[in-house]
């Protein structure tokens, strides 16, 4: 399976041959790829040079997606979140405090894509997107060209469980580790991966009534409960975050042990456990 740094994608010549927008927006230099179309934001000034009439795409580097959300009254409009929340820390200019539920309230969908495929088919829908971009490898295609919201990792040598744990592929390695760790104590859980975040489709979950999810965002009440109401045949579903009070470290590989969200504290703050 190839895989692709997604981060380093974005930034390529390449995806500029994959994607179709009458304007590019961002604080990233493009301009050896782009001249015409696209519109450096050095400072705030630069915004007026925006056209909301025209299809366009948010790249945002080291600025943080509620730095433009005076755009989110835009119609067709992508955006692109580079080393997003627990990642942001030094990369951007801080930890984003944007509420996720805000913009599925606002008729964006969520994307934090799994492979190559997806993310490239994100970007070629017709409503607006927001697009979580990690500084990680994907695979190019890990769904096999099919999309779907989510993605049951049973027929990946994961026994179905009665519990599900629910998360992203930054988090994957992690979730795998926890998968050992809880079956070493008896303990079956089966493995679910969202593409978008909005649960547009959720028949990958309609095998289990025990859900957890694990979640890279600061913890709010109303993104739990659309998911809630998205779930409602079961209201047995719990949430973990990173503790973001504990942020400090620039070093990316410290981060799930410092927000406490390596294997251990995971399995400490699932409610199976306790």
């Amino acid at each position: 399976m190839d895989f692709v740094r997604l981060v380093d994608y974005v930034k390529g010549w390449e995806l500029f041959e994959k994607i179709d927008f009458d304007q590019i927006v961002s604080d990233y230099d493009f301009s050896q790829f782009i001249v015409s179309w696209f519109v450096k934001i050095d400072n705030i000034n630069d915004f007026s040079k925006v056209e909301r009439n025209k299809k366009t795409l948010f790249i945002l580097d080291k600025l943080l997606v509620d730095n433009i959300s005076d755009f989110f009254d835009m119609s067709n409009i992508s955006i692109l979140d580079l080393n997003f929340w627990m990642f942001s820390y030094w990369k951007k200019i801080w930890v984003s405090n944007l509420d996720i539920f805000s913009l599925i309230e606002k008729w964006f969908s969520v994307f934090e894509p799994l492979d190559l495929f997806s993310f490239l088919y994100s970007l070629d829908l017709t409503w607006n997107n927001y697009i979580r971009v990690g500084n990680l490898d994907l695979p190019e295609n890990f769904v096999w060209w099919n999309y779907c919201d989510i993605v049951s990792l049973e027929s990946k040598w994961f026994d179905n469980g009665i519990i599900s744990l629910v998360s992203t592929w930054q988090f994957l390695p992690e979730i795998v580790r926890l998968w050992n760790f809880l079956k070493e104590k008896g303990i079956q859980v089966d493995i679910l991966i969202m593409n978008n975040l909005n649960l547009n489709d959720v028949s990958a979950m309609q095998n289990n009534d025990n859900f957890i999810f694990v979640l890279d965002f600061i913890n709010n009440k109303l993104y739990e409960n659309y998911v809630k109401n998205k779930l409602k045949w079961n209201q047995n579903i719990n949430f973990i975050y990173p503790d973001y009070s504990k942020l400090s470290t620039v070093f990316d590989d410290y981060k799930f042990e410092e927000l406490e969200f390596n294997v251990e504290n995971l399995a400490n703050k699932m409610v199976i456990w306790k």
